[in-house]
């Protein structure tokens, strides 16, 4: 493991399972996470056997990791300061500062990747019975900003949103969803925000955790008790609008983090062995492995040899601790202009 300055850049072979080198070449390979000093470290690549430097910067301001999707690291600093970031190729995407006037936006997320015309920014903070949000899309100067009275008082998870078929999916600590619909009138903000009256807590035990992730079009659910005493699998069942539990991933492998979950096909990774399970972002101190559950026998692991056992003591977490999809593409500098739409 690396630490310099505040980034944690680790391959996966260690963290998932010590006998399975040949796991470092598939898809969702590293796991990064940053404390609150800086966004900087010494990136070793033993694919293409050269070490890459992160962007570095003179600011003392805190920089989190907010959300990783399609090779992408969204990174905010301070308050209004935040940005895309790919840790292979250390190319960095500028975005307009963010509107913080009213509020410190602690949920930023977006829907395709940076380049991808489509692409959409969403910075969200609930807060009593209020929403503030801002967006922005690929090519636009400066934010959508507005705020939303809430009578029900919608608390949601740490999760990260999911973007599903074309809106912004929360789930809240019970269960429950909330939508934040972009394309809504704006004239109208009210109409953007929308919260459903199901799914309902699928739970009867008290909830720890829980996240939330697009499953081939589907959304999916984990919920997981104190200390990983148990994890139950849900599937949402549109037609009722009912979670309804599954306890098999089949040939898939779950990556669950507060800052972005992903289910991938065990064939992708070219990785005998991972499909059934669910890694979460935590680590066994002593080891400096990853802890992963096994659906099929009920258990935790933290390397391929314990037998497992039944919670996650023993381990560590970290709250922005992100599964990235390495991307090798050096873009072009057009393309790592935001204000330029067209890009790809």
């Amino acid at each position: 493991m690396k630490r310099d300055g505040g980034l944690i850049f680790q391959e996966m072979c260690p963290l998932l399972c010590c006998s399975t080198p040949e796991i470092a070449s598939s898809l969702c390979k590293n796991i990064i996470t940053s404390d609150s000093t800086n966004l900087s470290s010494d990136i070793e690549d033993n694919e293409h056997d050269q070490c890459l430097e992160s962007d570095r910067s003179q600011s003392h301001e805190p920089r989190t990791v907010s959300f990783s999707k399609h090779g992408w690291l969204l990174v905010s600093q301070g308050k209004y300061v935040v940005f895309f970031f790919n840790p292979i190729t250390n190319q960095r995407i500028d975005l307009p500062g963010l509107p913080g006037d009213e509020c410190f936006f602690d949920e930023i997320s977006f829907s395709e990747a940076p380049t991808s015309p489509d692409c959409i920014v969403l910075a969200i903070h609930v807060q009593s019975f209020w929403v503030f949000f801002a967006f922005i899309r690929r090519g636009e100067d400066h934010w959508n900003s507005d705020s939303i009275y809430l009578e029900s008082g919608f608390v949601p998870s740490y999760s990260s949103p999911v973007f599903h078929e074309g809106c912004f999916y929360f789930l809240g600590q019970t269960g429950c969803l909330a939508i934040f619909d972009p394309n809504r009138d704006e004239k109208d903000e009210s109409d953007m925000w929308v919260e459903l009256d199901s799914p309902e807590n699928p739970c009867t035990s008290p909830i720890m955790n829980c996240y939330m992730v697009d499953c081939n079009g589907e959304l999916m659910s984990v919920f997981v008790g104190h200390m990983g005493q148990w994890v139950r699998l849900y599937m949402l069942d549109h037609s009722s609008m009912v979670w309804k539990e599954t306890k098999d991933l089949g040939d898939s492998v779950l990556f669950l983090s507060q800052v972005g979950s992903r289910l991938t096909k065990t064939t992708k990774l070219q990785v005998p062995g991972l499909e059934n399970r669910i890694y979460f972002s935590r680590f066994n101190k002593k080891e400096g492995t990853c802890t992963f559950y096994d659906l099929s026998a009920g258990k935790f692991h933290t390397s391929c040899n314990d037998h497992g056992r039944e919670d996650y003591y023993g381990t560590t977490s970290f709250s922005d601790c992100a599964w990235i999809e390495p991307s090798y593409h050096k873009l072009a500098d057009q393309e790592l202009d935001w204000l330029h739409k067209e890009a790809s």
